[in-house]
């Protein structure tokens, strides 16, 4: 629980074009795992 008060996301959507989206994304006190998994999800929320 203490690493999840600890966690920072920020993402900036830069453009889209079609069914291409460009964006940052900056993070800290996350295992890069968990933001594979956090930029899969993003993914299917966007496009599906």
């Amino acid at each position: 629980m203490e690493q999840i008060k600890n966690s920072r996301i920020l993402l900036n959507i830069i453009s889209r074009n079609g069914d291409k989206i460009i964006f940052s994304l900056n993070y800290s006190g996350i295992d890069t795992d968990k933001i594979q998994d956090f930029t899969n999800l993003l993914g299917k929320v966007l496009f599906e």
